[in-house]
């Protein structure tokens, strides 16, 4: 161990011992005391590196979240936009569509098939679901009295819709030329459900249900199909068939006037009125 004293007694030979202890210990304190100050001192500059990096980490979490979040944003933003576009492209080929479809139907009630027909080819091609298409192809070779095609055509109308009024239409039409009536009976039964307001509908199965035996049920058919047409002069005669065949007399003749009362130049009523001497 080094001898401090000795080595201060030879350099300071005039300093007494207590004093030189006392120097010594002063120094060895002031040495304990920077080092402790130098320590705590780095100890701080490592605590704000630390919170400089956990800062400079925070920062960058930061500028990224935010420009994930500005990317996010901007593909939801292209990804609506897409959307609306091409919803926005739908209605509009939707509504052409229908405007065809419009079109369509003039051209049938003019017995122009060809052109109907062509129309509805174009359709089918740019969307082969369409189901009312399908339908009034199964109309137009049904009027062409090609019934196989008409046939095949509106099952397949059926197949993409169930409630298609005109597949239920031409079907029936078919399969009561088959002689089929229950399958005919079947097909205008749904056909008057899923278009009641639709006067021919009940009238055309009215027919069926008297050709069934069915004579009540076709009253009732009669009677709904009148409430639509009342001035149907097609179904005004046939529910004076019906009356006629099936009803007590006096129901016939007060049928017969009231329709005179509105129909008082329709010569057919006037000769039912006089034959039962209902005038």
């Amino acid at each position: 161990m080094i001898n401090y004293n000795a080595i201060i007694s030879i350099i300071f030979p005039n300093y007494q011992t207590a004093s030189i202890s006392a120097l010594i210990l002063l120094i060895l304190a002031i040495i304990i005391i920077i080092a402790i100050i130098k320590r705590r001192s780095c100890r701080r500059q490592e605590i704000l590196r630390d919170k400089e990096k956990a800062l400079s980490e925070a920062r960058l979490h930061s500028i990224e979240n935010a420009t994930n979040s500005a990317t996010t944003d901007a593909i939801i933003e292209h990804a609506e936009s897409s959307q609306n576009q091409q919803s926005t492209k739908k209605r509009v080929r939707n509504a052409e569509i229908n405007r065809i479809l419009r079109r369509v139907e003039i051209l049938m009630a003019r017995d122009n098939f060809d052109e109907a027909e062509r129309l509805l080819i174009e359709i089918v091609a740019d969307d082969e679901n369409n189901k009312k298409a399908y339908g009034f192809l199964a109309e137009i070779h049904l009027r062409r009295q090609l019934p196989a095609k008409a046939k095949l055509l509106a099952e397949k109308a059926l197949e993409l819709d169930q409630n298609n009024a005109m597949a239920h239409h031409v079907l029936g039409q078919i399969y009561f030329a088959e002689g089929n009536m229950d399958l005919a009976l079947q097909a205008y039964k749904q056909l008057a459900e899923i278009d009641p307001k639709r006067a021919t509908n009940h009238f055309i199965l009215a027919r069926l249900l008297n050709e069934t035996g069915d004579h009540d049920a076709a009253k009732i058919s009669l009677e709904k199909a009148l409430s639509l047409s009342p001035r149907n002069r097609e179904i005004i005669l046939a529910m004076a068939d019906h009356l006629h065949s099936y009803a007590p007399s006096l129901e016939y003749i007060q049928f017969l006037q009231k329709v005179a009362a509105f129909m008082p130049y329709d010569e057919e009523i006037r000769q039912r009125l006089d034959a039962v001497g209902g005038t």
